[in-house]
């Protein structure tokens, strides 16, 4: 069921970095709009100069490590953001500045680099997948359970190639809305 608004939680636990933990809805991730969160992920956190990690981590130092990925199969899925907080940071300030690079993808078209390094780890990705003959095997498998033919395989990278700036607005502008995710903040217990 869709969310109705934005849902928080707290926990504390026997951790050492508090962390904070984002959860947006998303469709398939065989869909066309689940190939563009691909990208999306990458945009925000693949590689040392993708926006959170330059931004998060080295720029302002608010957070040690950040991540995001897409989840799910043949059914909408969850879109994941992941950020460790440096000591002596609050939560509440990472989670405000996380939110407004996030905000960015929506409000403001990615350049034409960002978008090209994306759809090249994307491209990379899939070619790492089929080096192996287990990775051939688990990726027509996988084409085959969740699209019925295992050839569709053969359009992915026609998928990714197709993703334009005003696809990653459009996604960012229609997904990651602040009133519809699940935000959890995970702290140490004292």
């Amino acid at each position: 069921a869709p969310l109705t608004g934005e849902v928080r939680d707290v926990i504390y636990d026997h951790v050492q970095l508090a962390g904070l933990f984002l959860a947006y809805r998303m469709p398939d991730t065989m869909s066309f709009d689940g190939e563009v969160f691909n990208a999306v992920s990458r945009i925000l956190a693949s590689g040392r100069s993708s926006r959170l990690y330059r931004t998060l981590v080295y720029e302002e130092a608010l957070a040690q490590s950040v991540m995001c990925y897409p989840s799910g199969n043949e059914h909408p899925g969850l879109f994941y953001i992941r950020a460790l907080a440096t000591p002596g940071t609050p939560l509440e300030k990472l989670e405000a500045r996380l939110t407004e690079e996030v905000r960015k993808l929506a409000s403001e078209k990615v350049s034409d680099g960002e978008l090209q390094k994306a759809k090249n780890a994307n491209e990379m990705s899939l070619m790492q997948s089929l080096s192996t003959m287990s990775g051939i095997a688990d990726s027509l498998a996988g084409y085959h359970t969740f699209f019925g033919d295992a050839a569709e395989l053969n359009h992915d990278l026609d998928k990714s190639a197709r993703i334009t700036a005003g696809d990653i607005q459009r996604v960012a502008k229609q997904y990651l809305d602040t009133d519809s995710r699940v935000v959890l903040h995970w702290l140490p217990k004292h």
